[in-house]
Protein backbone atom coordinates (compact mmCIF):
# COMPACT_ATOMS: atom_id res chain seq x y z
CA UNK A 1 0.00 0.00 0.00
CA UNK A 2 1.18 3.84 -0.82
CA UNK A 3 2.03 5.49 2.79
CA UNK A 4 1.61 8.57 0.98
CA UNK A 5 -2.05 8.44 -1.56
CA UNK A 6 -3.17 4.95 0.36
CA UNK A 7 -3.47 2.94 -3.53
CA UNK A 8 -3.40 -0.53 -3.04
CA UNK A 9 -0.51 -1.92 -4.82
CA UNK A 10 -1.42 -5.12 -5.81
CA UNK A 11 0.47 -6.49 -7.66
CA UNK A 12 3.25 -5.87 -4.90
CA UNK A 13 5.92 -3.27 -6.03
CA UNK A 14 8.19 -0.75 -4.76
CA UNK A 15 7.10 2.42 -5.72
CA UNK A 16 3.44 3.42 -6.32
CA UNK A 17 1.85 4.00 -9.79
CA UNK A 18 -0.34 6.68 -8.94
CA UNK A 19 1.35 9.14 -7.01
CA UNK A 20 5.02 7.74 -7.82
CA UNK A 21 5.79 7.43 -4.44
CA UNK A 22 8.57 5.50 -3.00
CA UNK A 23 7.32 5.26 0.12
CA UNK A 24 5.74 1.84 0.44
CA UNK A 25 4.32 -0.27 3.46
CA UNK A 26 2.54 -3.68 3.63
CA UNK A 27 -1.25 -3.54 5.56
CA UNK A 28 -3.06 -6.60 6.89
CA UNK A 29 -6.29 -7.40 5.36
CA UNK A 30 -8.74 -9.57 7.07
CA UNK A 31 -9.20 -13.09 5.16
CA UNK A 32 -12.39 -12.21 4.07
CA UNK A 33 -13.74 -11.43 0.05
CA UNK A 34 -16.43 -11.80 -2.33
CA UNK A 35 -16.92 -13.51 -4.94
CA UNK A 36 -16.70 -11.63 -8.19
CA UNK A 37 -16.14 -14.15 -11.00
CA UNK A 38 -16.07 -18.07 -11.51
CA UNK A 39 -15.58 -20.59 -14.51
CA UNK A 40 -15.78 -24.90 -14.45
CA UNK A 41 -12.43 -26.19 -16.26
CA UNK A 42 -14.62 -29.50 -18.03
CA UNK A 43 -11.13 -29.97 -19.68
CA UNK A 44 -8.06 -31.64 -18.04
CA UNK A 45 -5.14 -29.81 -18.42
CA UNK A 46 -2.58 -31.21 -15.59
CA UNK A 47 -2.47 -34.37 -13.89
CA UNK A 48 -2.53 -32.23 -10.49
CA UNK A 49 -5.88 -30.71 -11.60
CA UNK A 50 -8.70 -33.42 -11.85
CA UNK A 51 -11.40 -32.28 -13.57
CA UNK A 52 -14.05 -31.12 -12.94
CA UNK A 53 -12.99 -28.03 -11.12
CA UNK A 54 -14.14 -24.38 -10.46
CA UNK A 55 -11.49 -21.37 -10.58
CA UNK A 56 -12.81 -18.20 -8.87
CA UNK A 57 -12.05 -14.63 -9.04
CA UNK A 58 -12.70 -12.97 -5.57
CA UNK A 59 -12.06 -9.11 -4.62
CA UNK A 60 -11.33 -8.47 -0.91
CA UNK A 61 -13.53 -7.17 1.62
CA UNK A 62 -10.99 -4.44 2.84
CA UNK A 63 -9.52 -3.37 -0.43
CA UNK A 64 -11.92 -4.12 -3.17
CA UNK A 65 -9.37 -2.74 -5.92
CA UNK A 66 -7.21 -5.67 -5.12
CA UNK A 67 -8.88 -9.04 -6.86
CA UNK A 68 -6.99 -12.48 -6.08
CA UNK A 69 -7.78 -16.27 -7.52
CA UNK A 70 -8.45 -19.20 -6.58
CA UNK A 71 -9.79 -22.91 -7.09
CA UNK A 72 -12.40 -25.32 -5.87
CA UNK A 73 -13.00 -28.99 -6.32
CA UNK A 74 -15.82 -29.99 -8.24
CA UNK A 75 -19.15 -27.52 -9.62
CA UNK A 76 -19.86 -25.73 -6.15
CA UNK A 77 -23.29 -23.84 -5.92
CA UNK A 78 -22.03 -20.54 -6.36
CA UNK A 79 -23.19 -16.77 -6.48
CA UNK A 80 -22.17 -13.60 -7.50
CA UNK A 81 -21.50 -11.00 -4.52
CA UNK A 82 -21.13 -14.49 -1.88
CA UNK A 83 -18.42 -14.37 1.02
CA UNK A 84 -15.59 -15.67 0.81
CA UNK A 85 -12.67 -16.67 3.35
CA UNK A 86 -9.30 -17.42 2.77
CA UNK A 87 -8.01 -21.12 3.25
CA UNK A 88 -3.80 -20.97 3.39
CA UNK A 89 -2.97 -24.61 1.91
CA UNK A 90 1.26 -25.58 3.26
CA UNK A 91 2.75 -27.22 0.23
CA UNK A 92 5.97 -28.70 0.21
CA UNK A 93 9.13 -26.96 0.90
CA UNK A 94 7.38 -24.42 3.20
CA UNK A 95 5.06 -22.78 0.33
CA UNK A 96 1.99 -21.55 1.71
CA UNK A 97 -0.67 -20.67 -1.11
CA UNK A 98 -3.86 -18.58 -0.33
CA UNK A 99 -7.13 -19.84 -1.84
CA UNK A 100 -10.42 -18.99 -1.51
CA UNK A 101 -13.48 -21.10 -0.52
CA UNK A 102 -17.53 -20.17 0.56
CA UNK A 103 -17.55 -18.90 4.05
CA UNK A 104 -20.73 -21.08 5.09
CA UNK A 105 -18.07 -23.84 4.17
CA UNK A 106 -15.58 -22.65 6.53
CA UNK A 107 -17.61 -22.00 9.20
CA UNK A 108 -18.80 -26.13 8.70
CA UNK A 109 -14.99 -26.55 8.59
CA UNK A 110 -14.31 -25.22 11.84
CA UNK A 111 -17.47 -25.67 14.06
CA UNK A 112 -19.60 -22.56 15.24
CA UNK A 113 -17.23 -22.25 17.91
Amino acid sequence: MCARCGTALHLPRSYCHSCRSWAVEWKPVAPRARLVSWTVAEHQVHPAFPVPYTFVLVELDDMPDVRLAGHLAGRPPLRAGMSMRADFVVRPAGVTLVNWIPAEHFQEAVGDG
